[in-house]
């Protein structure tokens, strides 16, 4: 796990059938912290997240497609998974909230991005963003 700048984390692992590294990120705002299109937490990984006191409040997918870690994270953590009101029906899952362009998330910003599919989506804030198109 990396910090990439100040409130915003990354970490990485490698996907066999892709052959390329796919990202997680995790935000941290005044509001709250998210993780955004999680993936596997490495033993490091976790032990960073406990010693900077990184406590997720939420989790967001992007688009339907990064659903990835989403159940492991779930069971380490009992926060609502987030997602875009036009993922919902197709993503497989029933999300605890679903947002639209515009809304906030722990003082993140949604912004609706089309494109994947029809729900991707982005949170935006002051220092950090995080997107369907940055985490793969």
């Amino acid at each position: 796990m990396i910090q990439l700048v100040q409130g915003a984390y990354a970490w990485s692992a490698f996907n066999a059938e892709k052959k390329f590294n796919f990202n997680g990120h995790l935000l941290r705002t005044a509001e709250g912290t998210v993780i955004v299109d999680p993936v596997a937490f490495s033993a490091d990984d976790l032990a960073y997240l406990e010693a900077e006191g990184l406590k997720p409040d939420a989790l967001v997918i992007t688009n339907r497609n990064h659903l990835r870690e989403r159940e492991s994270v779930l069971k380490r953590w009992t926060i609502p998974t987030i997602l875009h009101e036009a993922e919902a029906a197709e993503a497989g899952i029933a999300p605890d909230r679903t947002v639209k362009d515009g809304d906030k998330i722990h003082g993140l910003v949604v912004v609706h991005l089309p494109g994947k599919s029809p729900g991707s989506s982005r949170c935006t804030g002051r220092s950090a963003a995080c997107s369907s198109s940055a985490t793969r």
